[in-house]
C-alpha cells in the first residue's frame, strides 16, 4: 500500500496568459528546490512559495522601518517634553525662589519703615512737649512784661531838687534793704531829718 502526501495546489494561471522562463541552478540550489517541492506539490508551488515568503518579508522590514521611524519620533517627543517639563520646573522653582526673596524684602522693608515711623511719632512728642513748654514759657514772659508796663514809669520825681529825671539820669545803690536807685546828678543821699534824700525808688531783692 503506498503513502501519498496531500499537497496544496497552487492558485491556477489567469486564463490566457502563459510565460516559460529557462532557469538555470546549481545541484546544491536544484537539490533544495526539490526538498522544498515536495511538501508544496510541485516545484512551481515552492517558487511560488518562496515569491510569496519574499514579498511577506518586504513587507515587515517596511512595517519595522515604519515602525522604527515612529518610535524615533516617539522618542524626540520624549525629549522636548522632558526638557520642556525641567524648564517649567526651573522657573516655576525661581517664581516660588523670588515669590519668597520678595515677600521677606516687603516685610523687612515694612519693619524698617514701621520702626522709622515709631521714632517720627517720639520726636514729634518731644517736639510738641518743647512747644508746650515755649508757649508756657513765652505766655510767662507775656505776664511779666504786662506786668512790668503796669508798673513802669517814664521819670521819676526827685525829692531833693524836685525835678523828674528820666531813665538816663537814674543810678543804683547796694544797700541791706535792697537796691536805692536814686538821682544821679543830685548824687546819693538817703536823707534823714535835716538832709533831703534823691532816692527815687527802690528795688528789692530776693
Amino acid at each position: 500500500m503506498s503513502h501519498m502526501a496531500h499537497h496544496i495546489p497552487p492558485p491556477p494561471l489567469p486564463t490566457g496568459f502563459r510565460r516559460r522562463f529557462p532557469l538555470e541552478l546549481s545541484p546544491d540550489e536544484y537539490q533544495r528546490l526539490e526538498d522544498a517541492a515536495r511538501p508544496a506539490g510541485s516545484k512551481r508551488a515552492a517558487l511560488l512559495a518562496g515569491l510569496a515568503a519574499l514579498t511577506e518579508a518586504h513587507e515587515i522590514r517596511a512595517a519595522l522601518t515604519r515602525a522604527e521611524d515612529q518610535l524615533a519620533t516617539a522618542h524626540t517627543e520624549i525629549a522636548a517634553l522632558t526638557t520642556s517639563l525641567t524648564k517649567t520646573d526651573q522657573a516655576r522653582a525661581h517664581a516660588e525662589a523670588a515669590a519668597s526673596t520678595s515677600t521677606a524684602t516687603d516685610r523687612k522693608a515694612a519693619e524698617q519703615a514701621e520702626i522709622e515711623l515709631a521714632e517720627a511719632r517720639k520726636r514729634i512728642r518731644k517736639l510738641e512737649e518743647s512747644l508746650r513748654a515755649e508757649r508756657r514759657s513765652h505766655e510767662e514772659t507775656l505776664d511779666e512784661v504786662h506786668a512790668l508796663r503796669a508798673r513802669a514809669v517814664d521819670e521819676l520825681h526827685c525829692p531833693r531838687c524836685g525835678k523828674f529825671a528820666g531813665h538816663t539820669d537814674w543810678a543804683a545803690q547796694r544797700t541791706p534793704d535792697g537796691i536805692l536807685v536814686y538821682h544821679k546828678p543830685c548824687g546819693y543821699h538817703r536823707g534823714g531829718l535835716l538832709e533831703t534824700t534823691s532816692v527815687l525808688a527802690r528795688r528789692v531783692t530776693g
